[in-house]
């Protein structure tokens, strides 16, 4: 089932604590759906830095002494656990209710993460961005990309800037829809978010970007773009007017464009603070990667939170 399940891959940096605080907000608004929430670091061997430096050849003598396992206790008990008690204290803070379990593992992050997500039915992963080195642009971490490129049924939500401690942001809720199955279970995704919030719901766009090359080649055809990009739309409102959302609510926008520009347009000009994608789009290709305009939007509009929905209902 769709958000009951949250696993929280954290690290104590800027970008995991924006992601403990979305995921609190989110869940403090979803109330008693939710069954669980899990606190998961992956130490991936840092504690091992200092006592290896220059000393491969002793590397595999080391894991199998008594110091090796009280160098990971300490490590365990002076970083990690402090760490994910006040990740813990922040869901509280936001209004979390339902039990908060604390997981510590080791091994390859992005590994691990889908291991345990697969192996636990996590409904939902909820991670930081994290940007890499010093310049300003903001790319996706490894792990974020790894998981988000792998087999996880899970729907994986990546937390923007514009999420600061002490304020839970009202939801403005953008959905690109392109008429695949993977578009609409990202509608069915952003019902239960937006009818939680109920009158605080502040809006939701359902966006069709008509491509000026797809144009020309159904114009050729015979065919008219505007009509399918109609067809798209009212079934994305259908679909959460079912839900009861109201339609005051809704809005549809069907423009001509790059489909990545015009995404990050509209979500600086409407405040947008949720981006909700399908996984990947119409094409036949099985492959399990994303889809290059997904992957674009989701590595460019860094201030919302973007959601990749996870492909457990569709075929």
């Amino acid at each position: 089932q769709i958000l009951t399940r949250f696993l929280l891959p954290i690290d104590g940096s800027d970008p995991s604590r924006r992601c403990v605080h979305f995921a609190g907000c989110l869940a403090a608004a979803l109330g008693e759906r939710i069954e669980i929430i899990t606190l998961l670091h992956v130490m991936a061997g840092h504690y091992l830095t200092s006592h290896m430096t220059y000393k491969d050849a002793r590397a595999g003598q080391l894991i199998k002494t008594e110091s090796f396992r009280r160098i990971k206790e300490q490590f365990i008990e002076k970083s990690v656990m402090p760490m994910l008690k006040e990740a813990e204290e922040e869901l509280r803070k936001t209004g979390v209710r339902i039990p908060v379990d604390c997981m510590v593992k080791d091994g390859r992050p992005a590994a691990v993460i889908e291991k345990v997500a697969r192996e636990e039915s996590y409904s939902t992963i909820i991670m930081g961005r994290r940007g890499l080195g010093p310049v300003e642009e903001i790319i996706l971490g490894s792990t974020t990309s790894s998981l988000l490129h792998g087999p996880t049924p899970a729907s994986i939500y990546v937390a923007g800037t514009l999420v600061q401690d002490g304020v839970c942001l009202l939801p403005r809720i953008l959905i690109p829809l392109d008429g695949s199955p993977h578009a609409l279970a990202a509608v069915e995704e952003a019902a239960v978010i937006a009818k939680s919030y109920g009158n605080s719901l502040k809006r939701i766009i359902l966006l069709n970007c008509i491509d000026v090359a797809y144009y020309a080649e159904k114009a050729d055809s015979g065919d008219k773009p505007e009509d399918e990009a109609a067809g798209i739309l009212n079934q994305g409102r259908q679909i959460l007017m079912e839900a009861g959302i109201s339609e005051a609510k809704l809005e549809t926008r069907a423009i001509y464009g790059k489909p990545a520009d015009i995404v990050l347009d509209i979500a600086d000009r409407k405040q947008i603070t949720l981006v909700i994608m399908g996984r990947r789009g119409r094409s036949v290709m099985r492959d399990l990667f994303l889809g290059s305009v997904s992957s674009e939007i989701l590595h460019r509009c860094v201030k919302p939170t973007v959601a990749i929905v996870g492909m457990r209902k569709v075929d």
